[in-house]
């Protein structure tokens, strides 16, 4: 496993990163619902926001920008976290 996109965690150890909006930060602790768009890139590391981040593209002429990002705070968890989302949460493809 290359050092690129490694966490090292308590709960499962050294593992792949997943890419997550706060928000989806959030709800891995309060386990409350927000929709979750995701994509994976060709070395299966996954990038993932909530709905509300989402929502937020059309006003910004569907690009990523310094305002999307701001409001998302992307940062890296571990991927068997992320994984816990599809016992509570809605994931969505995302082009």
């Amino acid at each position: 496993m290359s050092d690129i996109g490694v966490v090292q965690r308590n709960r499962h150890g050294q593992v792949q990163a997943a890419y997550l909006c706060q928000q989806l930060l959030a709800g891995l602790t309060d386990r409350r619902p927000r929709g979750v768009n995701r994509v994976m890139d060709e070395n299966d590391a996954i990038s993932a926001w909530c709905d509300g981040c989402e929502s937020c593209l059309p006003a910004n002429g569907n690009e990523r920008n310094d305002r999307t990002e701001a409001y998302a705070q992307i940062k890296p968890v571990c991927r068997n976290c992320f994984d816990d989302f599809e016992g509570f949460d809605t994931l969505k493809e995302a082009n």
